[in-house]
């Protein structure tokens, strides 16, 4: 997922992000109040910080990685659907708006 997609979406202009005091980046939050870490956007030096003092990312779990972070959140709207099983699939193709039905088992 690429950084429009939260800019969009959400309604962040990646301005905020860059021009913010203090701001390390934009994560979305979903309705259950998580930060989805995975689906942001972050300033290259404060990752590159929190990388140094992990002494690398490798065997980090993204909440510890991210927590540290001076962070703006935003709603997740439509965004966070959980999508674990080929049932949880269908069930985001019949109601997302431009889906197309089978198109993510095509060819599997």
């Amino acid at each position: 997922v690429d950084g429009a997609v939260v800019r969009n979406a959400a309604g962040v202009d990646g301005a905020v992000v860059r021009n913010a005091a203090g701001v390390d980046g934009a994560v979305v939050r979903n309705a259950a109040g998580y930060d989805q870490y995975l689906l942001g956007i972050y300033r290259f030096a404060a990752l590159r910080r929190r990388a140094r003092e992990e002494h690398g990312a490798r065997d980090v779990s993204a909440r510890h990685f991210f927590a540290p972070l001076h962070l703006v959140t935003v709603d997740a709207g439509d965004l966070d659907r959980d999508v674990d099983t080929w049932a949880d699939l269908a069930t985001l193709e019949e109601t997302s708006p431009g889906a197309r039905p089978g198109a993510a088992t095509e060819g599997a």
